[in-house]
């Protein structure tokens, strides 16, 4: 037996001090020798031992010292026994313990019965319990009736030592209230062992991240929708409705509103949209921005007034609620966020969101949301400019069918441009002046002063255009042909919405024939110079010439009046003609 232990063979050990001894053990045990030959039985618990081929063993050893019949000591019997496993495991149960110890998680071992028979400190502390106090304690203590029967039916009938049983339930506190842990449940021991230890690790705060997660993923969600829809819904009404459904169906929250800021001596807004209570009526969730009005107070009056976005986590119990408090109370509304839609810097309505959850609209949330009221903002002024873009191109077909089919001969130049070339002539116009399109645009519309830019009334036209000031003038005018008509041409300044001369003007023109005798001897066709003397600062004119039944059908000319006032903004002359411009209307002769 020693031989298997040690190595040595007695007829090697026979003859050697000490071989199983350590060398750093060889007083020690000279010592205990000395002790055993005056007659005294030794033990020691653990001690160091070598092996031949250089193993220590941890042995408990004892010497016994032997006499014979004269009383005298003979031998001294030494018994080693093998104890190194069993101090392993010792240190591991040490080592074990100081985890269990000093573990934050509930560590216990519990009995098939439920009795607990070991909890470490953090077990205590989290179900709140007196560690000091000298308790008998069983699962019941620990958990909650639903937790414990899954234990007992679930955990430890399937529990081995080789396998722990996973799950999430939930323990009590010592207020009485449930949190969730998760939970591991090893069997100690074979198969037929009776003790159990459960690990239980506090969750909760892991499960507020999840929960934030999922509200937060919920939330990027609804905002690409959010976006899908703003960039396809072409109708103003529909996208209000489709905006605050996606906000409650799809954003999770309990209630959405969108105020549009209307002409009113009140300053009240009207509820355009709202989702989340099939029974709110307008009046009910109407809102305002007077901070006078008790209405105006609110958060979303807030908004409106400072542009900026206002959080409230009182909604319920807040004295300027008062006027929505029954609305709060039936929805259970405890937080809001309200936020402005502001388009180049002016606020023209507010969207106000509802949470039944106390201290809702984290800073992350408040940011994401802040994102989609300035994307809302300017999808719903995109979709303004889109139908403001469409009238305007109904009333351009209009002007530009008027224009064609009208008896009324127009021509357009281009007052921005050198020399104000003229850029369009409608039918009429080639008929009354006998000028082809081709032949007149590109040219100014001195044209038809042919050689007479010298008038004195064109000076006055003249003047009235450096002053930016209203005029007229009579001023004599050729057909290509060389035949001439007199016309009473009046100029005036259009400014523009911030008062501003545009270069555009507004003209009445009218015609009278002329005598026979003042028309000038020159060929038809003759060229005319360019003439600087022509009033050439930039403007818009309409001439407008009508035959006068009274006057002899020969000279040619009479007058008739029109008018075309435009601004930057809601211009009468489509979007298309807006740059400045000049128009000139003739009315053939016969």
């Amino acid at each position: 037996m020693a031989e298997r232990v040690f190595g040595w063979s007695a007829r090697e050990a026979l003859g050697r001090f000490l071989p199983i001894v350590d060398t750093a053990q060889h007083d020690e045990f000279l010592l205990m020798l000395a002790s055993a030959q005056r007659g005294q039985a030794l033990y020691r618990s653990a001690g160091a031992h070598r092996t031949k081929d250089g193993r220590t063993l941890t042995l408990a050893t004892s010497l016994l010292p032997i006499f014979g019949p004269s009383g005298a000591l003979e031998r001294i019997q030494i018994v080693a026994a093998d104890i190194t496993a069993s101090h392993r495991l010792q240190a591991e149960l040490q080592l074990l313990s100081t985890v269990a110890l000093s573990s934050k998680d509930l560590i216990c071992v519990l009995k098939s019965s439920g009795e607990v028979e070991f909890l470490n400190p953090a077990g205590y502390r989290l179900v709140g319990l007196d560690a000091s106090a000298s308790l008998k304690l069983n699962l019941e203590q620990l958990a909650p009736a639903k937790s414990c029967a899954r234990i007992y039916r679930q955990a430890l009938p399937h529990a081995s030592a080789e396998a722990a049983v996973d799950d999430e339930m939930t323990l009590t506190d010592a207020n009485g209230n449930d949190f969730p842990v998760s939970l591991q449940v090893v069997r100690l021991g074979s198969a037929g062992s009776d003790h159990f230890a459960i690990v239980a690790r506090d969750i909760r705060e892991q499960k507020k991240a999840e929960i934030g997660l999922r509200r937060l993923n919920r939330i990027l969600l609804m905002l690409g929708k959010c976006s899908q829809v703003i960039q396809q819904e072409r109708n103003e009404n529909n996208l209000f409705s489709a905006v605050c459904r996606l906000l409650t169906d799809t954003g999770g929250y309990r209630f959405a509103m969108i105020g549009l800021i209307v002409p009113d001596p009140e300053q009240k807004m009207q509820p355009a949209a709202w989702s989340g209570d099939d029974m709110a009526t307008a009046d009910e969730i109407a809102t305002g921005w007077d901070q006078d009005h008790e209405r105006g107070r609110g958060p979303t009056g807030m908004a409106v007034r400072t542009g900026q976005t206002i959080i409230r986590h009182d909604i319920d119990r807040a004295p300027e609620f008062l006027p929505w408090r029954g609305f709060n109370e039936r929805l259970g509304l405890h937080s809001m966020i309200a936020l402005p839609l502001i388009h180049n810097k002016k606020c023209f309505g507010a969207l106000s969101i509802y949470s039944t959850q106390i201290n809702a609209f984290s800073a992350e949330e408040a940011e994401l949301l802040n994102d989609l009221s300035r994307q809302f903002a300017h999808g719903i002024h995109a979709l303004r400019a889109e139908s403001e873009r469409s009238a305007n191109e109904v009333t351009l077909r209009l002007f530009s069918g008027a224009i064609e089919s009208t008896l009324d001969g127009v021509a357009i130049s281009d007052a921005q441009r050198p020399d104000h070339p003229i850029v369009y002539v409608n039918p009429a116009f080639t008929r009354i002046t006998g000028w082809e399109s081709d032949e007149v645009l590109g040219k100014n519309g001195r044209v038809l002063v042919a050689s007479e830019p010298e008038q004195p009334e064109i000076e006055v036209i003249r003047h009235a255009l450096r002053g930016r000031n209203a005029g007229q003038a009579v001023i004599r005018c050729f057909r290509k042909d060389g035949q001439i008509f007199w016309n009473e041409l009046h100029v005036s300044p259009i400014l523009n919405a911030d008062q501003v001369d545009d270069s555009l003007r507004q003209c009445h023109c009218r015609c009278q024939p002329a005598h026979s005798a003042r028309q000038p001897a020159r060929a038809p066709g003759h060229p005319r110079p360019a003439d600087p003397a022509w009033p050439t600062a930039p403007c818009s004119t309409i001439a407008c010439c009508r035959r006068s039944p009274a006057r002899n059908a020969t000279s040619g000319w009479w007058p008739c009046c029109c008018s075309i006032s435009t601004n930057s903004s809601r211009s009468t002359i489509p979007s298309a003609m807006a740059p400045a411009t000049s128009c000139c209307i003739w009315w053939p002769a016969g």
